[in-house]
């Protein structure tokens, strides 16, 4: 389990995570997290794999949006502010939000708009139910050996390996 949702799919760097609390209703487009398991405060503190990765996990949320949801466009939001002004510490972390034409609780085409932050329990609709995340992790499965996909997987890999073994860009 993790504070902020349940895992979907989880690798070495960072996991897709289905929120408790969805700030867009499936109906309407729909939402994921994406978030490194380092605690960091925002993406210049990645190494080059644990950002790949991330960015990687946002191309496959936001094509589980478009396959299972039917979305017409994605949003992109790297957020590290849910502590800002607390004495917790801030957790860098991508919201990848779904947008539909036609939407009722966010109008296509314009900027996403959210209670602030005392009223954010007024945005909280379903996550992705227990047999839906069961259909998404297969599809993930499917979708991880598509070609271009497994480009994603060996580059991961192959920054990992070098990260591991000290290796430094420019280094001889």
């Amino acid at each position: 389990m993790h504070a902020h949702g349940t895992p979907i799919y989880v690798r070495a760097h960072s996991a897709i995570i289905n929120p408790y609390a969805a700030h867009i209703p499936k109906e309407d487009g729909g939402h994921l997290l994406v978030m490194p398991k380092r605690c960091v405060s925002d993406r210049t503190q990645l190494t080059a794999a644990e950002l790949l990765e991330i960015d990687y996990l946002t191309i496959i949320s936001a094509s589980i949006l478009r396959h299972f949801l039917g979305v017409n466009w994605i949003n992109y939001q790297e957020n590290g502010n849910w502590s800002l002004d607390e004495s917790a510490v801030q957790h860098m972390h991508f919201h990848v939000y779904g947008r539909k034409r036609g939407s009722q609780s966010q109008a296509f085409g314009e900027a996403l708009r959210f209670p602030l932050k005392g009223q954010k329990h007024l945005v909280s609709f379903p996550p992705f139910a227990e047999g839906q995340v069961r259909e998404i992790q297969l599809w993930i499965t499917a979708f991880r050996k598509a070609d271009s996909n497994v480009q994603f997987e060996r580059a991961i890999e192959a920054l990992g390996d070098s990260m591991r073994s000290g290796f430094q860009p420019g280094s001889t």
